[in-house]
């Protein structure tokens, strides 16, 4: 099996061995913008609705992620990165399977809202008939 020994890439066994701070740092502004790009290269593929789903995921998982990781990395002083990076993966992962398996859920909330905006802007719309 050809592998790629880490020893090549300085910067992997820095961020590995010695930064726990720096995954803290990538798991928070990495998933922001890997959710960016995932909604527009799912858009461009036309599979917008899953699109929504997936974005919505990696984007509460940033706030998970700063909740439970910083913690761990202040109070509890865990300093392991590989672990760190372990957790930030089961967040992930957890976030994704919670969005993908309430869809049902997620898409009847979504069709109330859109349905009360447009209740309103039809009100605001006879208002303003109304009024001339």
């Amino acid at each position: 099996m050809i592998s790629i020994p880490f020893s090549w890439f300085g910067f992997t066994d820095w961020l590995l061995e010695q930064e726990a701070g720096l995954v803290i740092m990538f798991a928070t502004f990495g998933t922001l913008f890997l959710s960016i790009a995932t909604l527009v290269v799912l858009n461009i593929l036309g599979l917008k609705k899953l699109s929504l789903y997936i974005s919505g995921a990696l984007f509460c998982s940033v706030f998970i992620s700063m909740i439970v990781m910083i913690p761990l990395l202040l109070l509890f002083s865990i300093e392991d990165s590989i672990k760190l990076q372990l957790i930030w993966v089961i967040i992930v992962a957890s976030c994704l399977i919670s969005f993908l398996s309430n869809r049902h859920y997620l898409e009847i909330y979504f069709n109330s809202i859109e349905n009360k905006i447009e209740k309103e802007t039809k009100k605001q719309k006879s208002k303003r008939k109304n009024k001339k």
